[in-house]
């Protein structure tokens, strides 16, 4: 990408010149019987900046953070997930997702260790109307997962576990 624009550690808006990603990604899926399937994804980055001077506040100078890793972006990403879904009745789906190590930071000074988010969903369906339990990150991990609008040192923690109840109507 050329003229990337990031956020400076006050809050500016800021243009980081030039930016690099690199990567693949695999995915799967293995239908067990009619009812049950497995799926799972494996993906690698490289984001780099190719030509960024940042200015750290801290020693109030710029510093060239080309070949920098971008913050808050792993190299791997990864999900896997069993469905089970018939037609009618029980019905379940668990999806673990991991992301890998990163850095808060544009320096890549602040590293942070990976984490894992579960999901899940429990649910019964008859005819038209389905009635389920649905989590989202149910384990309650909390790591920094997006950069905040108040510079590049504040970031955004994953949403905490999430459980609600849903019933729906489908047409057949």
């Amino acid at each position: 990408f050329n003229n990337l624009v990031v956020r400076t550690e006050s809050g500016f808006l800021t243009n980081a010149a030039a930016e690099r990603l690199k990567g693949a990604e695999l995915e799967a899926r293995y239908r067990i019987s009619d009812d049950l399937i497995v799926v799972a994804n494996y993906a690698y980055h490289d984001a780099r900046f190719a030509q960024y001077r940042f200015f750290d506040g801290d020693t109030n100078a710029y510093v060239d953070v080309a070949g920098k890793q971008l913050p808050l972006s792993p190299r791997h990403l990864a999900s896997a997930g069993v469905v089970y879904a018939p037609a009618h009745g029980f019905e379940a789906t668990l999806v673990l997702t991991y992301a890998g190590r990163r850095f808060l930071d544009e320096e890549n000074v602040a590293p942070v260790g990976g984490y894992a988010k579960c999901d899940a969903t429990l649910g019964y369906s008859v005819g038209h109307y389905q009635l389920s339990l649905e989590g989202s990150n149910v384990t309650n991990q909390r790591p920094p997962v997006s950069a905040s609008e108040f510079g590049s040192e504040s970031f955004y923690r994953m949403n905490a576990r999430t459980l609600w109840v849903r019933f729906a109507y489908h047409e057949l």
